[in-house]
């Protein structure tokens, strides 16, 4: 037998995905938790995916005998129906997660705000699939699956508001579309990776989102940004830290990258003194 833990917010009769007395008997609820395990029901009886059974034979849903199929779709989950304010719902989710991996503070606010928005901006920023990913990933720092490129969105753009993301969320919570805030991640993105056409791992997890609004009306020679790089790299009495302020040298603006000295080691092989007796 299965037993699913749901819970739902029912504050202002927001519908978004409940099942209450069976799979086969689906109303629009907004989930609080249980959101994966209910997309995961969800796209196994659509098609998405298939899984194996006890003899490791791939299944589909629709492929499995019917009285099988029967029983997914009649089998009742546990649905627990909640009502309060913002911030019960976010003491409920700390509760409801109070075992294993400790929350991060985009995941609670994901609970805090849920709605369409949240729904949405997931659907970009969370969702591992997206083949921009692979791309973002050279810039960003964290897990797509705990809402780390979310975080670093949002953080960007309400930055750039001089808001809190809070407030952000608060103002959007009920809009479908995340328009704003994924033409603003690109603009930066596109702005690093225009400016900036290696890709280095020390690049990774700077504020890219300060150094664009800072930096982003004027025209740097990606020629020049490149040479310098190089040149610096090459020396080896100094040591890669972040990109930091760029600088005008004649007509031609470059990034410089911030340095340091790395520390010298003790020449081990220096010939000791020995005192003649």
């Amino acid at each position: 037998m299965w037993f699913f833990f749901f819970f739902f917010q029912a504050e202002d009769g927001i519908r978004d995905f409940c099942l209450s007395r069976g799979l086969g008997d689906v109303y629009k609820r907004q989930v609080l938790d249980g959101q994966q395990r209910i997309t995961s029901i969800g796209r196994f009886i659509t098609g998405k995916f298939a899984i194996k059974n006890e003899a490791d034979n791939v299944q589909y849903f629709s492929g499995l005998p019917e009285e099988q199929q029967q029983k997914i779709m009649q089998s009742s989950l546990l649905v627990y129906e909640c009502e309060g304010e913002e911030k019960e719902i976010k003491e409920w989710f700390k509760t409801i997660n109070i075992v294993g991996i400790p929350l991060k503070e985009q995941e609670l606010l994901n609970a805090i705000y849920s709605g369409e928005f949240v729904n949405a901006a997931k659907r970009v920023f969370s969702n591992s699939q997206n083949a921009e990913i692979q791309k973002w990933n050279h810039y960003i720092k964290g897990d797509v699956k705990r809402q780390d490129y979310l975080a670093e969105a949002l953080r960007w753009i309400c930055d750039s508001k001089g808001m809190s993301i809070d407030a952000y969320m608060s103002i959007h919570r009920h809009e479908p579309s995340t328009g704003e805030l994924e033409g603003y991640f690109r603009s930066v993105i596109d702005w690093v990776s225009t400016t900036f056409t290696m890709v280095e791992r020390d690049m990774c997890g700077l504020e890219w989102g300060r150094l664009y609004e800072t930096y982003h009306t004027t025209p740097y020679s990606t020629v020049h940004v490149t040479e310098r790089v190089k040149a610096l790299q090459a020396d080896e009495s100094l040591s890669l830290i972040h990109i930091s302020e760029p600088t005008r040298q004649a007509e031609i603006s470059y990034a410089v990258f911030c340095l340091k000295k790395k520390k010298k080691k003790n020449d081990t092989n220096k010939k000791k003194t020995i005192k003649k007796k």
